[in-house]
């Protein structure tokens, strides 16, 4: 993935993953704050 294979890749994998991960909780924080995440789970009908 990325020219991640091998032994001395690690650290850029890990560097990668750790990247993606906290991109996605600061998007889920936002739209928590914002309230978005409540209505967008009320008009897709995920509310029970």
């Amino acid at each position: 993935i990325m020219g991640c294979y091998g032994k001395d890749r690690v650290k850029k994998f890990t560097e990668i993953v750790a990247g993606a991960v906290l991109a996605g909780e600061l998007s889920l924080a936002a739209a928590i704050s914002s309230l978005d995440w409540v209505s967008s789970h009320e008009q897709y009908g995920r509310n029970r």
